[in-house]
């Protein structure tokens, strides 16, 4: 063997053996469960209407919020044009007192000496602040009210969710019926056809030393060719009952999937 069959035969195998590992195997036959499963799966539709309820619910916890006390908070910065200062008596106050003996006496004693001394009223700049904590009860009877509706809303959502659903699963049922509705039809005519050739053969094979034989062969090849064209009809309808299928699951559906 020379080298040139050897790289040959180096070849062959280096494109046999990832094509083993490739080629698929036969396809696993899809029975109507796991259609209706991708179809609950990926249908957007189902996806609009879990995010309708969603948005129900953030609305009525909103609603909800109400029903809480609110906490309010305002501050105040004021600059006047100077302070303002108060002073009791304009000329100092030494009274002819005993010496304190007593801490009473000291703090007397201490508010008489400042009497003289100007007090500060108001600075020039002055700051407020108001912090209130208010659960208003006249309005509890309309947050009752909105809850209320925000439930129903949410309630509303979730029966048109629910009907979504039950409609997606009447569409793959359908579509699924459909393709095997359409496929035995397929068989069927395919059967049909197989039958007239069979029946040609013969009508041909008869048709020498008989005057009738070239009128029982037009008549089936008559048969025939309509035969055919129902065949033809009935691998369109498949093609067209797998389509749909798929666009029910929302996913798509090989051309040689078989159905359970």
């Amino acid at each position: 063997m020379d080298e040139r069959s050897v790289r040959r035969g180096s070849w062959r195998a280096a494109l046999v053996v990832p094509l083993a590992f490739v080629w698929p195997g036969p396809a696993r036959a899809l029975d109507l469960d796991e259609a209706v499963r991708a179809g609950l799966e990926n249908q957007p539709a189902l996806a609009g209407a879990d995010a309708a309820i969603e948005a129900a619910r953030a609305d009525r916890d909103a609603a909800a919020l109400d029903y809480r006390p609110k906490l309010r908070a305002q501050a105040h910065v004021r600059l006047w044009n100077d302070g303002q200062a108060l002073t009791l008596i304009d000329r100092p106050v030494t009274p002819d007192l005993p010496p304190p003996r007593t801490p009473p006496d000291e703090a007397l004693a201490g508010v008489i000496g400042s009497l003289d001394q100007p007090t500060v009223v108001r600075d020039q700049v002055t700051a407020e602040l108001t912090v209130e904590l208010v659960q208003p009860v006249a309005g509890l009877w309309r947050v009752a009210e909105q809850v209320a509706a925000a439930d129903q809303a949410i309630e509303a959502a979730r029966l048109a969710g629910e009907a979504v659903r039950r409609a997606v699963v009447l569409a793959v049922t359908e579509a699924y019926l459909r393709v095997l509705q359409a496929d035995a039809m397929r068989r069927t005519t395919d059967a049909a056809v197989e039958a007239l050739v069979v029946r040609e053969r013969a009508a041909l094979a008869r048709t020498e030393g008989s005057a009738t034989g070239p009128a029982d062969v037009l008549r089936v090849q008559v048969a025939l060719e309509a035969a055919r064209q129902d065949a033809v009809t009935a691998a369109g309808a498949v093609r067209t009952s797998r389509a749909e299928l798929a666009r029910a699951m929302g996913r798509p559906l090989g051309p040689y999937e078989p159905l359970a």
